[in-house]
């Protein structure tokens, strides 16, 4: 897990699991505002909002380990 703030909006990346039983395995890239600020272009990933928060995750796909690269990461934090 990643604790952090980028222009003062407080950010979170970790890892987790979505769904029920075991669950599908995916990376999530979170800010503590309510606006989503990414402007996705990709189908693949997926807006998750609550309690303030607003999140952006992929869900893993076949057996590759990580659901957001590190560049993808980047670029999500570029445009906060």
């Amino acid at each position: 897990m990643i604790d952090g703030k980028r222009n003062g909006i407080r950010v979170l990346i970790f890892d987790s699991t979505v769904g029920e039983g075991k669950g599908v395995y995916c990376t999530f890239v979170a800010t503590q505002t309510s606006e989503n600020l990414f402007g996705l272009h990709s189908s693949r990933e997926k807006i998750a909002q609550g309690s303030g928060w607003t999140a952006v995750y992929r869900i893993r796909f076949i057996q590759i380990p990580w659901t957001l690269s590190i560049t993808r990461i980047e670029e999500l934090l570029n445009k906060l």
